[in-house]
């Protein structure tokens, strides 16, 4: 690349974006030549420029007749077999994590590096239409391919070719929003979920961030009472740990002047509803797919990615129940006794601030900016336990202690203030 075309490509960038022309839209800098050799490819002609927020997803590209055998995984005493017989040529799981994404090397067939790929990884909707980056043998890759060469063919060279690549790696962008939220123009991890049994028109009723206060601005509905409550996940005596046995999940069950429903409240790892397809306080939760998980894919896909159990999600759930004695029946049925184990209202107390639904959401999306974090157990632990003390607190003006099993009593350092705090004072690097 001349001098002369540097310039040009710096004079560009700073171009407002009415100015630029079509090719230099959002700024990239596309490549110009790919006649020459490999190895006089500038720094400019490697790939996409990556925006600040950006992050990257890994992926292991496998032959069609691949078989998992556990290949994957780093052992000397396991080999690959690609040839264990037509049924399970082509076929992989889905819905993996972070780190164990896997994907056909037809998929890559009609990519190309620095387009969007017309595919979901690994069947995650918040994974499609993702930009190729690159394609190498791994972090450790001491021959990265150009621009040029990063195709099908590409990969085909590297698997053959090269003894230490018997499973190349394709890289995609993923935008820097998806750190912020579930939707690009509404930051935010704390969602509001309405059944379709509790709206007047069909069909059931997801918001996500800061599109939820525009929503209910014009509702003026009243919070009457606030409710923890707690329970053990169930699990069958023959797999129950002494941890399991001192696990307790904690959750906020707010009541309405409205008196028509009640609103659970409470935090879990970061993606984990929409990772898991759960379905939480709702009949339907034996069915698959349930009505929560066929709202989310249709109205929030970005919640539907490997979940992240060092991150926080906050959940706003309105249920049928419309008092705490119902509630508590409800999870007490015996349908329910594989999903609730001992459940119990620990804690029962008047709300006389007179909050609206408004505020309370309002104050959910400050505290999950101040308290991103999830850590279940310690003495900085930010789980389900601290978000219903510190909730509770801010609602009735009452302190309380943190439960962290059945019989200890954990001293913790309460966070009301997170409620009231502004979201645009927040330094997100000091409360990641």
């Amino acid at each position: 690349m001349s001098v002369s075309t540097l310039i040009t490509v710096v004079l560009v960038c700073g171009m407002a974006a009415s100015q630029r022309p079509p090719e230099a839209d959002d700024c990239k800098i596309v490549p110009i030549n790919h006649t020459r050799e490999p190895s006089s490819y500038s720094l400019f002609e490697r790939g996409p420029v990556f925006r600040k927020g950006d992050s990257k997803i890994h992926v292991k590209i496998v032959p069609e007749n691949f078989c998992s055998t556990g290949c994957l995984k780093k052992s000397k005493k396991k080999k690959c077999n690609f040839n264990a017989g037509p049924t399970c040529a082509g076929v992989l799981k889905t819905h993996r994590p972070l780190g164990a994404l896997r994907m056909l090397q037809s998929d890559l067939e009609s990519c190309q590096v620095g387009t969007a790929c017309k595919l979901s990884l690994s069947g995650w909707d918040a994974y499609k239409d993702l930009e190729l980056i690159s394609i190498d043998c791994g972090k450790d890759d001491k021959e990265p391919a150009p621009v040029a060469q990063a195709g099908v063919e590409h990969i085909n060279h590297l698997s053959q070719d090269r003894h230490d690549c018997e499973f190349p790696r394709a890289t995609f962008r993923l935008p820097g929003w998806h750190n912020n939220g579930w939707k690009e123009s509404s930051p935010g991890f704390v969602f509001w979920y309405t059944p379709e049994a509790l709206l007047r028109k069909a069909g059931s009723r997801l918001l996500v961030g800061e599109e939820i206060l525009t929503h209910i601005k014009a509702q003026h509905h009243k919070l009457t009472k606030v409710h923890m409550f707690k329970y053990r996940y169930y699990k069958d005596k023959a797999s129950l740990s002494m941890r399991d046995k001192l696990t307790w999940h904690v959750g906020v069950l707010l009541e309405w002047d409205h008196s028509k429903f009640t609103t659970v409240v409470e935090v879990g790892h970061l993606h984990g509803l929409g990772g898991r397809a759960g379905s939480s306080y709702y009949p339907d939760a034996k069915e698959s797919p349930t009505e929560l998980y066929e709202t989310i894919r249709r109205e929030a896909p970005g919640m539907v990615q490997p979940w992240d159990e060092s991150k926080a999600e906050f959940r706003v759930l309105d249920v049928e129940p419309k008092s705490k004695d119902e509630f508590l029946h409800y999870m007490e049925m015996d349908e329910n006794k594989d999903r609730y184990h001992s459940p119990s209202i620990s804690e029962s107390k008047e709300v006389t601030s007179g909050k609206t639904r408004w505020e309370v959401l309002n104050g959910l999306l400050n505290y999950a900016a101040m308290a991103p974090a999830y850590k279940a157990v310690g003495v900085s632990m930010r789980n389900c336990q601290t978000l219903g003390v510190d909730l509770i607190e801010w609602l009735t003006g009452d302190s309380m202690k943190v439960l962290t099993t059945a019989l200890l009593v954990f001293r913790h350092n309460n966070h009301p203030e997170y409620f009231t705090t502004a979201r645009d004072t927040i330094e997100s690097d000091e409360h990641a």
